[in-house]
């Protein structure tokens, strides 16, 4: 559901790029469908599997008139539940974004009546865009994104289509000891999965790591008195040196910050540039 006011002029070619960047990552079963919005609001192609047709609805978007974001919201709800392709049961999601402001009361009374009938809304503020009405829009804070900037929105749809498609990303398992001599020297992420080499994060978005551990049920009681702790730290690297990192990722590096003492059985995170 995309914003093509009039102050979406400039933004309009990057729009497009990375909405069929996301389309592109889309297979069978899964249904797409586009919705602009500007003063009024378009059902622009159906859902349908024929991605192509999709991205072709996505090609023709042009800037002008207004935003009214409630009128999109209502759209691409009414598809997504009552649309001739719309599939029983299938999960129902739809990305939201926006670069300008609207009334905040209908946007919000139509965002909550679409995610009270079972869509999970994904917002993307654009720029200047209000904000704190995007994130009130989205299905929680995780699903609102900001772009900065009309060439960030590539990476915010990749990370999107991470969630959507491919849910959490895990990035080592093991046991215990294997994940700490593994992670001993470092592990760079990758913001963006979907494209070749190592990608940064987006601006002003928020990335969560997980460290999850079990016990076999057969230790029963056996370590009941038992602890472990261990140190968690996030050191920042220039993207430009993305795929041949110059930062130590190991705490040992003059620019780098080592974390504390984390918590007997806890994690301790620090972040440092």
């Amino acid at each position: 559901v995309s914003d093509v006011s009039g102050s979406m002029s400039g933004s309009i070619d990057d729009l497009q790029a990375a909405a069929n960047g996301f389309v592109d990552n889309l297979s069978a079963p899964d249904e797409a469908a586009a919705i602009s919005f500007n003063s009024s609001a378009s059902l622009d192609q159906e859902l349908t599997t024929n991605y192509q047709a999709v991205k072709d609805a996505i090609n023709a978007y042009s800037d002008g008139g207004g935003t009214s974001i409630d009128l999109g919201i209502d759209v691409g709800a009414d598809e997504l539940l009552n649309g001739s392709n719309a599939t029983p049961g299938a999960s129902k999601v739809m990305i939201l974004l926006s670069d300008g402001n609207s009334s905040a009361s209908a946007a919000n009374t139509a965002a909550d009546a679409a995610k009270n009938a079972g869509i999970r809304i994904f917002t993307i503020a654009l720029g200047s865009a209000n904000t704190s009405l995007l994130q009130s829009l989205a299905s929680s804070p995780d699903d609102a994104f900001v772009a900065p900037d009309p060439a960030d929105l590539d990476t915010v749809y990749a990370e999107i289509a991470q969630v959507v498609l491919a849910g959490e990303q895990k990035i080592l398992s093991g046991t215990m000891s294997e994940v700490f001599a593994e992670l001993a020297d470092g592990e760079a992420l990758d913001g963006n999965r979907q494209e070749e080499g190592r990608q940064p994060y987006p601006g002003a978005t928020t990335q969560c790591i997980g460290f999850e551990w079990t016990l076999p049920a057969e230790v029963g009681n056996e370590i009941q008195t038992d602890s472990v702790s261990f140190d968690l730290a996030v050191y920042a690297e220039q993207s430009r040196h993305n795929d041949n990192p110059q930062v130590a990722f190991n705490g040992t590096d003059v620019n780098s910050t080592s974390p504390g003492p984390a918590p007997n059985g806890t994690g301790n995170v620090s972040n440092s540039s």
